[in-house]
């Protein structure tokens, strides 16, 4: 219809359209603008008529001659009309404006330097195109009208109807095709505006070579250029069926699809599409309504443009389900895909398509958002899925695991197990995909790499952030509808799956309720299982997501709401640990994805939910990075303990659950008590989890029957200087331990502490080091475990002392007041710790206790007995001995050290002697006794001669030996051996306490010799006898009396003397006899 046009009045050689109540404005921009130096000034408004009036027509008024100029279609007005027209004057366009008017497109009103594009118009017998026109749409499209096509003007619909003189054709990178109507239509004014509207039936190649028709995404790579990536979508190739489009096209907005489209005619053409079933069927689209082709510049390409699907399609498969539902897989491999029921429908939307960082580099991952669409200048077609009957769904499972890892090639398809959708309803989310099925037909070469990796790092985590949130919601409000639901008991409804990450996973219906992690069999035979419940749509998400690297360091949200619970342990043996989360350095990490966790962790862009998993993201990324970094350290340096870690961490393939810092909860008996000086639970640096073996199938549900879990622990006390008896006598640190684990199995043992001595037998005691007194009294000791050597062999732990010791018994850091230094060291040959119950350690010492010998002088600091001749005592140079212990009672802050010498035996008694008491008479060391008296124990308290320092009947500790007392001779001779016991027991003072007490002695010091006689003692002696030249010690049992029945025999005989004396060689074994009597008138 004719519209009015009014002057401007920035410009009045520029007229405009006027708006009236009949004919709004709407569409782009239109505009007459006037050649330069004519301006109309007396007539402010004419009517489009007059602008394409030819020379016969008579409704012109006779004062107004016919207005030509340029008819301009733009998107938008420019900013400064005169400069816009100006500028439209001196431009190439003006060269053909021969007085008729000339359609002019503008993309940009403000810049005519780019996208002008006009058709020559002239008029001889009537209007026509005066020369060729080849409108171009991005670099590799044009669309051509022939020179001499003939146009009328429509005023009813304001439009131009343009003949083609011969055919349109539309060129594709120099190739044309036609199959286009004969006419098409140019309307002026509207929303339309500026259309090249026209039907068509065409067959044109697809492929990337020719028309580019697909999906095509684009990244930045390492050289600085923009890569792209063609994904062929529709196999309608010149050979197949003529396909009738009703084609319209914009030259000013050519990359608009909703004005330059190629729209399939109804009813449309079923197509083969380039998306592949996890069954490996053909993906058909049939075109709907309004679906269509819309041309696309390739951003950055410096003009290369493209053909992509655009609107709705009714998807179906070739061969046909029997149900008639769909289902396609979004990628390169079968661990996501789409589907619903049958008519279920593929909506092609524009969605991002540029890549800023190059993924077959590491540095991709360090991209948040890893697909741009630069202001809508950079989009491809994503697709969503619809079914009316709310079917629509999204399966999803990680794409790398130990289960599968994909493969290298393209195609590489894997059947999607999963076993319930990860979203469903009636339109799910645009996601970006990738259609591969067309690639090896269509594109004559084909870099795998670049695709795999594009898959791998922009578009599945793109598709796992895009449906993050649709899911989340939908679980939500599942587990709401589930939890609100009757407390009726009802149908069962769970069921039990194995994911592809080989977990066991329990569900009700789509709401996912525990995931079984690990599954540990410990030494005694008893199943640990590790698992995780009160799932949230949160963790759900993640764990289903193709592409899956989880941290999590916190079990509830920012909310309160529970993201979910761990519950069990993982065994080892008689190892077991507690993973858990929340403890400072307690991490959990699900990774199933194709790159390492070293290089995940660098980016938290590639973390799940981290700031729903993480209170402070970067501070929990800060601590795994360092953790990372020392493993790394560690592993390259040689420590083998770290090794399969490191692999853990740097090897992309693998693929699992990795715990950092999980308490140890149980631990082999001798362990735990090396622990108790910590103060604290011994944890594992790390325990990780990459393959479970599985049970079921068939009417048995699947569950974990066994993993195979690896660790490492590696405890370091962080203050190796200080003290471990702060100031007491005893005290014990464990410093390091080290261990590691493979496949649930103990592979390496060391531990090293520190047992610091500072008292023996109640006095001050220094390590001696290079002839001195060392700077402190620690014993390193060293634990390891020694591996079963044959099939029937246990493996065992040993903690011992790292090498001898020799502690000098110093008196002069004594508090009291010795008189006497009897004891001179204590040598410790080894050391070793064992467990005596849950609550209680030893260290066992064995070595060779060291006496001085005795003064001979009273200045002497040594056992002064007196004038000579006296006896040696202690004669002792080497006192063999073992189980010396010092207890360890309690654990932490709590823990109680005593020294104990109840379990002391002496191995060789009778070596390392001096010539004195223990020589010369047959007495064997048998233990130590602690604190007590001669009197308490019974014993006959030794006579010393007149002149010796006197005994006491109490001590601190004594030797206790066993003294074979031999027989009574001949006034006796069938009294048999006696036995008996002596003390000899020593202060911290320098007392010394000596006694004896004999076998079978009643209350009245009396010993029944063959039943009918008594021997009665009165008191007992030491003294010494000279023999050979050497002065040997004696024994004497005095005021000795006989009796037969009652009776004293002979009847005459006063108190005598018994000596006892040990017969050579020595050290003597034998112990004789002499006596004599003495008649009472005698006396």
């Amino acid at each position: 219809m004719t519209i009015q046009l009014q002057a401007s009045a920035a410009c009045p050689s520029v007229y405009l359209p006027v708006s009236t109540p009949s004919s709004p404005l709407a569409g782009p921009w239109v505009a007459l603008v006037l050649p330069e130096g004519v301006s109309l000034t007396a007539v402010p408004q004419i009517l489009s008529d007059w602008a394409w009036l030819d020379q016969a027509s008579s409704q012109t008024p006779s004062m107004i001659p016919p207005v030509p100029g340029f008819w301009v279609f733009a998107p938008a007005a420019p900013a400064d009309l005169p400069s816009f027209a100006e500028a439209l004057w001196g431009s190439p366009a003006a060269a053909v404006f021969t007085g008729t008017t000339v359609p002019v497109w503008c993309r940009n009103a403000d810049d005519l330097s780019n996208g002008l594009q006009w058709l020559a118009t002239g008029s001889t017998t009537g209007p026509l195109i005066l020369s060729s026109a080849n409108i171009g749409f991005g670099n590799n499209f044009a669309f051509f009208i022939p020179s001499g096509s003939p146009f009328t003007r429509n005023s009813a619909s304001d439009t131009l109807t343009i003949t083609a003189q011969g055919k349109f054709i539309f060129n594709i990178r120099g190739s044309g095709i036609t199959g286009f109507d004969p006419s098409l239509t140019l309307a002026l004014t509207g929303s339309d505006a500026g259309l090249l509207i026209l039907g068509a039936t065409l067959s044109f190649d697809p492929s990337p070579s020719s028309a580019n028709l697909g999906i095509h995404y684009l990244y930045q790579s390492s050289g600085a250029a923009v890569t792209v990536l063609n994904y062929p979508l529709f196999d309608v190739g010149a050979a197949g069926p003529k396909i009738g489009y009703h084609v319209s096209l914009d030259p000013a907005a050519p990359f608009d699809g909703a004005r330059t489209r190629f729209s399939f005619t109804q009813p449309a053409t079923t197509l083969g599409a380039g998306f592949t079933s996890p069954l490996g069927q053909t993906v058909c689209l049939t075109p709907r309504s309004g679906a269509g082709l819309v041309i696309r510049s390739l951003w950055g390409t410096g003009g290369e443009s493209c053909l992509e699907p655009d609107g709705d399609f009714t998807a179906s498969l070739s061969p046909a389900m029997s149900d008639g539902s769909v289902a396609l897989l979004c990628g390169s491999v079968g661990t996501e895909g789409l589907g619903g029921a049958a008519g279920s429908v593929l909506s092609f939307i524009a969605g991002a398509a540029y890549c800023p960082l190059d993924p077959t580099t590491a540095t991709a991952s360090d991209q948040s958002d890893p697909l741009d669409d630069r202001g809508g200048a950079a989009v491809t077609a994503w697709v969503a899925v619809s079914a009316a009957d709310g079917s629509a769904q999204y399966r999803c499972q990680p794409a790398q695991s130990a289960l599968f890892q994909g493969g290298a090639g393209l195609p590489d398809y894997l059947f999607t197990g999963a076993a319930f959708p990860l979203v469903a309803g009636t339109t799910l989310s645009p996601v970006p995909m990738a259609a591969y099925g067309l690639i090896n037909s269509q594109i004559a070469k084909v870099a795998a790499t670049p695709y795999r990796a594009f898959e791998n790092h922009v578009l599945a985590p793109v598709r796992a952030q895009t449906m993050a949130t649709a899911t989340k919601a939908a679980l939500a409000a599942k587990a709401a509808a589930r939890t609100a639901s009757a407390p009726a008991p009802a149908a069962d409804t769970t069921s039990t799956y194995v994911t592809n990450s080989g977990l066991v996973a329990t569900v009700d219906g789509e709401v996912l309720l525990s995931v079984q992690l690990a599954a540990t069999v410990d030494a005694g035979g008893k199943t640990h299982s590790w698992v995780a419940e009160d799932i949230s749509p949160a963790l759900q998400t993640a764990l289903m997501t193709n592409d899956c690297f989880l941290v999590v360091s916190r079990t509830a949200g920012s909310d309160g709401d529970i993201l979910f619970s761990l519950s069990g342990d993982v065994a080892f043996s008689d190892w077991s640990f507690e993973p858990g989360i929340g403890a400072d350095g307690q991490f959990l990490i699900f990774k199933y994805a194709g790159t390492d966790i070293a290089t995940l962790a660098g980016s938290l862009a590639n973390w799940a939910e981290a700031a729903t998993f993480n209170a402070d993201p970067a501070a929990v990324q800060a601590a795994l990075l360092s953790l990372i970094a020392t493993v790394q350290a560690a592993a390259e340096g040689g420590d083998t303990l770290y090794t399969t870690l490191w692999s853990a961490l740097s090897d992309p393939a693998w693929n699992g659950l990795l715990a950092l810092s999980a308490p140890a909860n149980t631990l082999p008996e001798i362990v735990a008590s090396m622990e108790y000086s910590l103060g604290s639970t011994l944890s594992a640096l790390a325990v990780g989890l990459q393959v479970n073996d599985l049970s079921g199938g068939g009417d048995e549900s699947p569950a974990v029957a066994a993993s195979a879990p690896f660790a490492v622990v590696d405890y370091a006390n962080p203050d190796q200087a200080a003290s471990p008896a702060a100031g007491g006598a005893y005290g014990y640190t464990l410093d390091s331990l080290r261990a590691g684990f493979i496949n649930g199995t103990l592979t390496s043992f060391t531990a090293g502490g520190r047992l610091e001595i500072n008292q023996l037998f109640g006095l001050p005691a220094a390590l001696q080091n290079d002839g001195g007194d060392a700077t402190s009294n620690i014993v390193a000791i060293d634990g390891r475990y020694l591996q079963p050597v044959g099939d029937d062999a246990t493996g065992y732990y040993a903690f011992s002392a790292a090498g001898p010791a020799e502690f000098r018994i110093a008196y002069d850091y004594f508090d009291g007041q010795a008189t006497a230094q009897i004891l001179k060291t204590v040598n410790v040959t080894n050391l070793q710790f064992v467990q005596v119950n849950d609550n209680q350690s030893r260290f066992s010492l064995n070595g060779a206790l060291v006496f001085n010998p005795p003064a001979s002088a009273p200045e002497d600091p040594y056992l002064y007995l007196g004038s000579p001749p006296t006896t040696d005592l202690f004669d002792f140079d080497a006192l063999a001995y073992s189980d010396l212990g010092i207890v360890m009672t309690g654990s932490g802050v709590d823990l109680v050290y005593s020294f104990d010498v109840a379990q002391v035996r002496f191995p060789t008694p009778t070596s390392g002697l001096r010539q004195g008491l223990v020589t010369d008479l047959p007495l064997t060391a048998q233990s130590l006794s602690g604190a007590g008296s001669l009197s308490d124990l019974g014993a006959i308290a030794f006579q010393v001669p007149t002149g010796w320092t006197p005994p006491v009947d109490g001590f601190d500790y004594a030797l206790v030996f066993a003294i074979t007392l031999g027989s009574p001779g001949l006034l006796s001779s069938q009294a048999g051996s006696l036995t008996g016991t002596v003390y000899l027991g020593w202060g911290a003072s320098g007392s010394y306490s000596l006694g004896l007490l004999i076998s079978g002695i009643d209350q009245t010091c009396s010993l029944t010799l063959q039943g009918v006689m008594k021997l009665a003692i009165g008191v007992a002696g030491i003294d010494t006898m000279a023999s050979d030249g050497t002065n040997r010690t004696v024994l004497l049992l005095q005021q000795c009396s006989l009796s037969f029945m009652g009776a004293a025999i002979p009847g005459s005989a006063r108190p005598f003397t018994l000596t006892l004396f040990g017969a050579p060689p020595y050290p003597s074994q034998t112990l004789l006899w002499f006596g004599d009597a003495v008649p009472a008138t005698s006396l």
